[in-house]
């Protein structure tokens, strides 16, 4: 069984990560010349990496079961920006590159999880 405060640090955990990022990327963009081309691989890299230390922050105070924490973390992660996404911008529900961007998140959340239980004590 998956203890719930695990997963729910490792998701705020990530989500504040992506929402400072967000912000940094923004300023980024907004103080440099950066051409906008680059900004969907900033904005998956922040999402990957966000998804990524979630899940490593949840397993490694869980110390164990990396994979089960990772997926778990990554699922509800994904679920949350979709259900704001949905409730600031209400469009279609599911297109290709919401399909993409679980798959990314299930990918960080594996090696997160992985990542996790090798550096927990």
């Amino acid at each position: 069984m998956l203890k719930s405060f695990n997963l729910a640090y490792g998701i705020i955990s990530g989500l504040a990560f992506y929402f400072l990022g967000n912000v940094g990327i923004g300023l980024v963009f907004y103080f440099t010349s950066l051409p906008e081309e680059t900004l969907p691989w900033l904005a998956g890299g922040l999402y990957f990496t966000s998804v990524l230390i979630g899940a490593a922050a949840a397993a490694r105070r869980a110390g164990g079961k990396g994979l089960y924490y990772g997926l778990a973390v990554a699922c509800l992660f994904f679920l949350v920006l979709w259900g704001l996404g949905a409730a600031v911008l209400p469009c279609s529900s599911w297109s290709s590159s919401l399909g993409h961007k679980l798959l990314l998140a299930l990918a960080a959340g594996m090696a997160g999880g992985i990542l996790g239980v090798f550096l927990a004590d």
